[in-house]
């Protein structure tokens, strides 16, 4: 459940415990969460019938309830292992996307053209080709993952790696087929349960 939905159900303020560092959450000073940012509060307060959330990480809540030190130092030292984590991830995601954007810069356009498309049938399909039809549903139910756009697909993996020329062609071609895409079903078709 979102938070939006909590505050609108239970029309209470409310303490949101998080080692969440998402942007969209938090305004950022010298590299640090600062403070929520303005606007989900206010979405919050308007959702709930003007009541506020809070938003405070885990070793925080710990220092208001005077906990035991060596419990506090051990919160915040998880979450720094665990903001460290992140950060290494996205440095090692930033650097893929340089080498890949270096691979595909001296690859002809027909080549690119056909790579984007691979990728993109290595991921989603047509919703006709496996998802059931419900029409008092509203269309297909995509039990795969979906419905995904092709264009905020192709652009979240080539979106810096690509011309965007590139994109538009695979784009228009795929939006011929299909608007809305399926995950592939063949990709839970292997797992052991």
């Amino acid at each position: 459940m979102s938070l939006l939905k909590l505050g609108e159900r239970t029309k209470k303020d409310t303490i949101f415990v998080t080692e969440d560092v998402k942007p969209d959450w938090w305004n950022q000073s010298s590299g640090a969460e600062f403070l929520p940012r303005y606007e989900l509060i206010d979405e919050f307060r308007r959702a709930s019938g003007g009541h506020t959330i809070h938003i405070i990480r885990f070793s925080r809540l710990l220092e208001l309830f005077e906990m035991e030190h060596e419990l506090i130092e051990a919160a915040k030292k998880a979450e720094l292992e665990k903001k460290e984590r992140l950060a290494r991830l996205m440095q090692r995601l930033k650097e893929e996307r340089r080498r890949k954007r270096n691979i595909y810069r001296h690859m002809p356009r027909e080549d690119q053209l056909a790579e984007v498309k691979k990728w993109f049938f290595s991921k989603y399909e047509d919703p006709v080709e496996s998802c059931p039809y419900e029409s008092r549903e509203g269309g297909y139910q995509y039990i795969w993952g979906g419905p995904y756009d092709a264009r905020e697909e192709i652009e979240s993996e080539f979106g810096e790696v690509v011309d965007e020329s590139v994109i538009d062609e695979v784009v228009s071609e795929l939006e011929d087929q299909c608007w809305e895409w399926s995950g592939r079903s063949d990709e839970y078709l292997d797992e052991p349960y």
